[in-house]
């Protein structure tokens, strides 16, 4: 399983040193919020740029936006890997994902927790990776005690290859129970951020959590 430092929850006063903090980790997971779809603001396109020119690691979008169709040229010009949209935002879900497919970058639909898992089920085959959000922006410490289960049906729903990311106040107690319920990637902010030695404290919950082991409770992709 997969641990994906989330830079939206580094210091942001100097991102260039907080990506240094982690240059051995090899993927970063960038949220752009547009202050719409959620009450907050994070990344305009031009820092998403300097950050994807800047870092050597493989680099994901989360769009929490109200029209995420409108970022994807400019982030696949910025070398971006994936992309995923949410299902909320997404009259037309499948424009969204054959574009982001058409510019050569993987394809994922997000969900929040209000959103039934069947949302995505007319749409197996169209993407690559399917997020699951597991907190709300409520300050609330720990993840609801459903979202394991929800990881559950969601990777009896969808096929092996199509990844699970789950996202949203997962720390340390968290990630066994969300590896056990199928989640391929875990995208962690203050779990990272908030330790003194941000690489580590990543290298750490990776070996924690079995990746590269052989066991079944973990999907090593």
């Amino acid at each position: 399983m997969k641990i994906i430092p989330s830079i939206a929850s580094a210091p942001q006063l100097d991102l260039k040193c907080q990506l240094d903090r982690i240059k051995d980790v090899p993927y970063v997971h960038i949220d752009v919020e547009d202050g719409n779809f959620l009450p907050n603001i994070t990344f305009g396109m031009k820092t998403v740029k300097e950050v994807a020119a800047y870092s050597k690691a493989e680099l994901d979008v989360h769009l929490l936006t109200t029209n995420p169709i409108k970022y994807i040229h400019e982030l696949s010009e910025s070398g971006i890997s994936a992309v995923c949209g949410h299902m909320e935002a997404l009259p037309y879900p499948l424009e969204f994902l054959h574009e982001v497919r058409r510019t050569g970058m993987k394809a994922g639909l997000a969900l929040n927790l209000s959103m039934p898992i069947e949302q995505v089920m007319s749409y197996i085959g169209s993407f690559d990776y399917l997020l699951l959000m597991t907190s709300e922006p409520d300050g609330w410490p720990t993840i609801p005690v459903m979202c394991p289960e929800r990881i559950r049906r969601a990777r009896a729903c969808i096929p092996d290859e199509v990844m699970i990311y789950a996202d949203g106040g997962i720390g340390r107690d968290e990630l066994g129970k969300v590896a056990e319920a199928g989640a391929d990637c875990v995208v962690m902010g203050r779990a990272v951020w908030g330790a003194e030695d941000p690489a580590k404290a990543w290298k750490e919950m990776e070996t924690l959590n079995g990746y590269g082991t052989d066991s079944k409770a973990f999907r090593n992709i």
